[in-house]
């Protein structure tokens, strides 16, 4: 992107598209936590054009493509039916979506074997075993194996 920066300021001809690529800086396990459990969280945050720490149903439809929520491309889920998200409400997001989405999600992703196509067979970007970098539980069964193995 800093590439592009600089041509921009010589007054070069603008790309018709841009596309960034670049490798993951965290874990998978932690990427994936994120967008499971503090996205839309963060995103509802972003929302809140007036800093009042509410966000309400029009700043939502106002502002939602612009959040990283807005990879959904669908508003609906981030309408509130009060009309507006409090502060408790989105500090509490991301534990309701730890229950809820992430811990069971989790847990069919470490039953898979380790070369199971990611996500699926039919669209596979990587093996199992990429998603499952960096698991605390995969991490800890190997630690015990090798305290074991050293009695």
């Amino acid at each position: 992107m800093a590439h592009i920066g600089r041509l921009a300021d010589t007054g070069a001809r603008r790309p018709l598209a841009v596309i960034g690529m670049g490798a993951l800086l965290e874990s998978p396990r932690s990427v994936f936590h994120w967008q499971r459990t503090g996205r839309d969280a963060h995103s509802l945050r972003m929302m809140d054009t007036d800093g009042d720490g509410r966000t309400t149903n029009e700043e939502v439809q106002a502002n939602f493509m612009r959040t990283p929520s807005g990879v959904w491309e669908t508003v609906a889920p981030f309408l509130s039916p009060s009309g507006a998200w409090t502060a408790a409400d989105m500090e509490a997001l991301p534990s309701r979506q730890e229950t809820l989405l992430y811990a069971p999600e989790r847990a069919q992703i470490l039953a898979q074997a380790d070369d199971a196509p990611f996500p699926n067979a039919q669209t596979p970007m990587a093996s199992y075993a990429w998603i499952k970098a960096s698991s605390p539980t995969k991490h800890r069964s190997r630690s015990a194996l090798r305290a074991g193995a050293r009695r």
